[in-house]
């Protein structure tokens, strides 16, 4: 999600508290930042985490991207990609969950 505090409501109000009782430690990059470059960290944390939750709510060119990092990496994909209910979401990641 982008670090400009637009999902902020949606972080620590719906996916931390789900995560944490789930028993399911759940990270952001900008909450922890180090001397590594910004870039480093979030795919070393993409790599190394047991799921990634994107919010393409905004479809922001970084979160996309990172979106596909995450897609890269070996099957079973471990992405969850969520959004807020009418958002305009890119045609080729726009998943018809009705059908």
């Amino acid at each position: 999600m982008p670090f400009d505090g637009t999902c902020d409501r949606a972080f620590y109000h719906s996916i931390n508290p789900a995560c944490n009782e789930l028993g399911i430690q759940c990270d952001r990059v900008d909450a922890d930042l180090t001397e590594k470059s910004i870039i480093q960290q979030i795919v070393t944390g993409i790599y190394e985490a047991d799921v990634v939750i994107v919010d393409i709510t905004s479809s922001n060119p970084n979160v996309l991207y990172e979106l596909g990092v995450s897609h890269t990496l070996p099957y079973p994909n471990k992405t969850i990609v969520i959004a807020k209910k009418g958002s305009q979401i890119p045609f080729d990641i726009y998943m018809e969950s009705e059908k």
